[in-house]
């Protein structure tokens, strides 16, 4: 039986048709058209977002491999081809989204995407000036999992790149740890 057209099984059947074909525009718009018809349902936000992310990754290595001319079977697996993956505009909806959804505590996802969020999160505020957004995001993932060597290695790096004076002191500490 074919889902009734509106239905979120309907969006998930038009979703996976447009990844299949390679319309990973058409399948992200699709999944915020889901989302933005469920509001407040946070694991199908979370599915939504989680799916955006990994699929624009997969766009993004196809697009490089076929602009470039290289051979997708010799290169399956690599991540993060180049810059276009963290500026690509689903991948910041999809990961201010998840860093959004982190905030507010009610967040059921798997720890590599949000990592893989905030990453992309930070990396975009760092490249486009947004230190302070930067330095604000990294701190409170620190504060909410202080024993996570993860969050404390970013937040060291942030520190750096964005010129932090507290980076030395930030290096010390977890050389120290690490001792």
């Amino acid at each position: 039986a074919e889902p009734v057209e509106g239905s979120n099984e309907w969006f998930w059947q038009q979703a996976n048709l447009a990844y299949r074909t390679r319309q990973y525009d058409s399948g992200h718009q699709t999944l915020k058209e889901l989302l933005e018809a469920n509001p407040g349902d946070l694991e199908l936000a979370s599915r939504c977002l989680e799916r955006i992310l990994r699929e624009s990754a997969r766009g993004s290595v196809y697009s490089y491999y076929r602009h470039y001319n290289h051979s997708l079977k010799r290169s399956v697996g690599r991540a993060k081809v180049d810059s276009r993956y963290a500026d690509n505009p689903w991948v910041q909806f999809a990961a201010q989204r998840i860093c959004s959804l982190q905030r507010l505590g009610r967040l059921r996802m798997n720890p590599r995407i949000v990592e893989q969020a905030v990453e992309v999160s930070l990396n975009y505020d760092v490249r486009h000036g947004r230190a302070l957004h930067a330095v604000e995001l990294i701190d409170r993932f620190v504060d909410a999992y202080p024993q996570d060597p993860f969050w404390r290695i970013s937040q060291a790096s942030v520190y750096r790149r964005v010129g932090s004076s507290k980076t030395q002191a930030l290096y010390d500490r977890l050389f120290a740890e690490m001792d």
